[in-house]
């Protein structure tokens, strides 16, 4: 089931909804994996306050 790769670090989460979501991802087409890729990367720097840059807006709009 798990073709994720060698498991490198150990992250303690719920392990109902990792499954959850590697079912997603399974199904998933390339499209939909990057563009949820893309809300969350922008999610996690809104929530961590990470100062935006050019290289940044460049990135998320060449991938939009």
């Amino acid at each position: 089931m798990n073709n994720y790769g060698k498991i490198k670090i150990k992250i303690n989460d719920a392990s109902e909804l990792r499954e959850e979501l590697n079912e997603l991802y399974d199904r998933a087409t390339h499209k939909q994996v990057a563009e949820f890729s893309l809300l969350l990367g922008k999610h996690i720097l809104n929530i961590t306050s990470f100062p935006t840059n050019e290289i940044l807006e460049k990135g998320f709009k060449v991938n939009k």
